[in-house]
């Protein structure tokens, strides 16, 4: 294991977990899209994993307001989890596009195997924004709303806002798990956005 993974399972470990979301209540923003995401928690015992992953659904979802759409129970031991997914309504910029991609980590424990996964996640999506194609979609998504600007002025229009580089995120679309205790994997699928 290298050091920089070794640093993030300790940071884990004493600062607690907060993956890279959808952004949860945009501050000038209302949601303008409806999107299906998938929650996962544990607890020690079903019911525990149950109520935190409900009250996660409460926090993320726009004013609480979501559907419940499937729910899920599984674990083993003391360490039990709750799966669900939930229907509700994010802003979503429009100057961006979504894609989708999966992976799969590595645990002794099953939210070991899930913190694993996410990191990967979180490393494919910083590839993707640092990758040449991208950064040419980002220039000339720029240059677009610079025109775009230009020609308001002259008109007496207001100018529309270019979305900022941390509405990019990602939202969980399905997890699962396999594996034997210690050796746990973790598959996830996500969704996250880049310049259109």
């Amino acid at each position: 294991m290298r050091l920089r993974e070794i640093s993030l399972y300790v940071l884990v470990i004493f600062v607690g977990f907060e993956p890279l979301f959808a952004q949860e209540k945009p501050k000038h923003r209302q949601p303008n899209t409806t999107i299906t995401e998938t929650l996962i928690d544990y607890g020690r015992t079903r019911q525990r994993a149950e109520e935190a992953v409900l009250d996660q659904a409460n926090r993320k979802a726009f004013d609480g307001d979501y559907q419940l759409k499937n729910i899920g129970l599984g674990g083993r031991d003391d360490e039990y989890y709750c799966v669900i997914q939930i229907r509700h309504d994010i802003y979503r910029p429009e100057n961006r596009r979504s894609l989708e991609e999966v992976t799969v980590g590595y645990g002794r424990t099953m939210s070991q195997a899930e913190i694993d996964a996410r990191y990967k996640a979180e490393r494919m999506i910083a590839e993707r924004l640092r990758s040449a194609k991208e950064r040419q979609a980002r220039q000339r998504a720029m240059e677009k709303e610079r025109e775009k600007r230009e020609s308001a002025l002259d008109s007496g229009k207001p100018a529309t806002i270019l979305d900022h580089d941390e509405d990019n995120s990602y939202i969980l679309k399905s997890i699962r798990f396999s594996g034997r205790p210690n050796d746990y994997l973790c598959y996830i699928k996500f969704e996250y956005l880049v310049f259109k």
